[in-house]
């Protein structure tokens, strides 16, 4: 299925041992769409159903979770990020999925203006460090860098034009003057501590031009191009894809010494990477050789 694989990523992250034991047989799931355009966007995106798609309720019912919808989007932030309610729900789930839609939204939603926790991103922030998942989709998983980006035009990642810093303030990676260019904001920072830049629908949407730009305008060591039905587990260091396509990992290290220059690894299910030695191996434990990329060529 389309969410499949990212479900099992959120499950798989179960069998690691800092989590077995803490998420039980049905594990409790908080489900933030603050991506959405509106909060009714977001409920509709978790409650409704119909022949062609299944809202995130049914869907985490379905593979296992007991889910928990957290009311929060850009028109009731002021007031949702700092509701005794839904931290309260936080204090008591094994897990936290994050939707789809736009990462700026996210990051306007849970973030104060000097990028700094709201009370609600606090307590994401405790799921986090009592061993729980943190996991989610498109916008969700972009999310997740210290940095988050996007936005642009093909003609502007051509050109190498610079990422453009986007307040939080904003709520949107758009720059009116300059819409080819692409926008950076704070992000989340759960994979901050392997210095990571992450970008999904990596290869449907032909976004292998825009990471190599985005590493090195974010000066990050990592860039993670996530493909469709695919995800990356992250533990420790660690990195495992799961699912049906693949995972691109661009590291600038070692690369000739040419900031220009990078090694792009590319991950089937099974494989991993270890983003603490920059080492990675295929699902049968033998190392993967990666191929020298140029900024501005395609993956």
């Amino acid at each position: 299925s389309t969410w499949g694989a990212l479900f099992e990523a959120a499950c798989e992250a179960r069998q690691y041992p800092e989590t077995q034991g803490k998420l039980g047989r049905r594990p409790l799931i908080a489900v933030i769409c603050s991506a959405a355009p509106s909060l009714r966007e977001a409920q509709l995106a978790y409650h409704v159903d119909d022949d062609s798609f299944s809202g995130y309720g049914k869907l985490f019912r379905t593979y296992g979770f007991e889910p928990h919808f957290i009311p929060i989007a850009i028109d009731n932030y002021p007031t949702a990020a700092y509701s005794e309610e839904s931290v309260d729900v936080l204090s008591t789930v094994q897990a936290v999925w994050f939707n789809g839609g736009d990462q700026a939204k996210h990051a306007r939603c849970l973030l104060t203006d000097d990028g700094s926790d709201t009370p609600l991103m606090q307590a994401v922030r405790s799921v986090y460090n009592r061993g729980g998942v943190i996991a989610g989709s498109s916008a969700g998983a972009a999310i997740q860098g210290k940095w988050t980006y996007g936005e642009g035009q093909l003609s502007g990642y051509l050109a190498g034009k610079p990422l453009m810093l986007k307040a939080i303030a904003d709520a949107t990676l758009v720059t009116a003057e300059q819409p080819e260019a692409g926008g950076c904001m704070t992000g989340f920072g759960f994979v901050g501590d392997i210095d990571a830049c992450v970008d999904t629908h990596f290869r449907e949407r032909n976004r292998e031009i825009r990471l190599p730009l985005a590493v090195r305008s974010l000066n990050s060591r990592y860039g993670i191009g996530i493909d469709e039905n695919t995800a990356i587990v992250i533990q420790n260091g660690l990195g495992r894809i799961v699912g049906q396509n693949q995972v691109m990992i661009l590291t600038r290290e070692q690369a000739l010494n040419q900031t220009e220059s990078f090694l792009a690894y590319s991950l089937d299910s099974g494989d991993t990477f270890d983003f603490q030695t920059g080492i990675a191996r295929n699902a049968e434990g033998r190392m993967v050789t990666p191929r020298l990329q140029r900024s501005g060529e395609p993956s």
